[in-house]
């Protein structure tokens, strides 16, 4: 596996486990920085292309949770909310999207951008209504899939 390959493996799944690359305790402000880690100067022009890659994860990651958390409260259908974190991911430099096609066949990315999505919604929650809403979106992804309908919108974030 190469290094883009990796990238795309993290980038997919660090947001499932709510990872966003906060290295703060809680109540304390996250640098995130890896330029505070530096200390040769030859090393400053990498520290601060890490650093640009791990801002670009954080929003990515926020991103993608933000869409779990509408999906679930219900102001995304599931078909809208996988279109949304799919558009997410082809926005991504990082992404590699050869890679991420060897990881869905042979369901293909509609498929598992709807099961992304629903992971997203199961983050863990004090909502009440959750375990419903859950249920009715593995109910709606069954139905699609029975039906032969998993077609995601093509969609651009607004």
């Amino acid at each position: 596996m190469n290094f883009k390959q990796l990238i795309t493996v993290a980038t997919l799944f660090l947001p499932l486990v709510g990872w966003t690359l906060s290295d703060a305790a809680p109540g304390e402000e996250a640098t995130g920085r890896a330029r505070d880690t530096c200390r040769v100067p030859e090393e400053d022009l990498r520290c601060l292309d890490l650093d640009e890659q791990l801002l670009r994860w954080r929003v990515i990651a926020e991103r993608k949770l933000a869409v779990g958390q509408d999906l679930a409260r219900g102001r995304l259908t599931l078909l809208a909310a996988a279109g949304l974190i799919r558009e997410i991911d082809r926005q991504n430099p990082d992404f590699d999207h050869e890679a991420f096609q060897l990881i869905v066949r042979p369901k293909g990315d509609g498929e598992w951008y709807c099961r992304y999505a629903i992971g997203l919604a199961e983050r863990p929650s004090n909502d009440p209504d959750r375990r419903r809403v859950l249920a009715g979106l593995e109910d709606e992804l069954q139905r699609l899939l029975e039906a032969e309908a998993v077609t995601l919108p093509s969609t651009k974030e607004q």
